[in-house]
């Protein structure tokens, strides 16, 4: 699979679960496992399972009904293999052949009338571990997600005029006033949680507000769900992390002015609002629908059962 981040490598599972659907072939379970060391760079690793965040070690588990990853192997040794894009072309009649997703195309449009779906079938392969930890916390009301890592330091300039360009970090600013905007027309404390691969100085701006928390490291996939079962969410406008959980969650997402999460081709499925906010030009309609979100549960509710098997 390619892409290193848990965000850009759903986009080949979806793609490969909605061919599936559409035309009854069998799904091979993919390596999930990739080595990216940024989380030991900056000292967020898990104390009990370091390889669960490092490398996606233990987090996924196989359908009863999908191939285990060697047979696709299998199928590649023998040459039996068509990619996606050649697909029409060659056609994908012939007995044994192997489908190949490993473009990277992070776009949900052939993705987003099978949500259902595909959000059930991400849940049947997490494993037990992870869902018990998610269900253990509370129900998120905002959830934001903060990227730092290796996207490049935001913009300055303007006093927000604009507040994020692409692959760029969102300014913890835009957090922060967007939050104090919410708190001040709702008349109380909204409570916080947030997923970031930043540190505990990086996030004080947020942390000082009060009643504000960051999930402890574990996992990407946990957080991601965490992230999802949020009433409103406040991601990171080039992140497709950002973008799986407003997909799984169907919840009202915001983001800072510059990149909205359609730009990934997200639709609601919910008649939700997905959109950019100015916190500096508050708009009354976003503030109401932003508020009115928070009434409203996600459509993403786990059960902390498993049910199938190891790859």
């Amino acid at each position: 699979m390619k892409g290193s981040g848990l965000g850009n490598r759903l986009f080949q599972w979806g793609e490969c679960q909605v061919f599936c659907y559409q035309s009854g072939a069998r799904f091979v379970a993919p390596r999930w496992w990739r080595p990216v060391f940024g989380h030991i760079l900056r000292g967020t690793l898990p104390s009990g399972n370091p390889l669960s965040q490092v490398g996606y070690v233990g987090l996924f588990c196989r359908r009863a009904d999908d191939l285990p990853w060697w047979r696709g192997m299998a199928a590649r040794m023998t040459g039996r293999v068509i990619s996606y894009e050649e697909m029409d072309i060659l056609g994908a009649t012939q007995k044994g052949s192997l489908i190949l997703f490993n473009r990277l195309s992070c776009s949900f449009q052939p993705l987003n009338a099978f949500h259902n779906q595909l959000r059930a079938d991400l849940l049947s392969i997490t494993r037990r571990r992870s869902l018990q930890t998610v269900w253990s916390y509370p129900e998120p009301i905002i959830g934001m997600h903060l990227r730092f890592g290796d996207f490049k330091p935001p913009p300055r300039e303007g006093a927000g005029a604009k507040w994020v360009g692409w692959l760029q970090q969102t300014p913890i600013e835009w957090f922060v006033e967007t939050l104090q905007v919410l708190r001040r027309e709702a008349t109380e404390k909204i409570p916080v949680v947030i997923s970031s691969d930043g540190n505990t100085k990086q996030l004080a701006p947020l942390l000082e507000l009060g009643n504000v928390r960051v999930l402890p490291p574990t996992n990407a996939l946990v957080d991601l769900l965490t992230l999802g079962r949020c009433r409103l969410l406040l991601g990171t406008g080039s992140s497709t992390f950002s973008a799986w959980a407003s997909f799984l969650g169907q919840q009202t997402a915001v983001t800072a002015p510059g990149k909205s999460l359609a730009n990934w081709g997200l639709q609601p499925q919910r008649n939700q609002l997905i959109d950019i906010f100015n916190p500096r030009e508050p708009d009354g309609r976003m503030i109401d629908a932003m508020l009115n979100a928070l009434d409203r549960a996600s459509s993403l509710t786990l059960a902390p059962q498993q049910t199938g098997k190891n790859n």
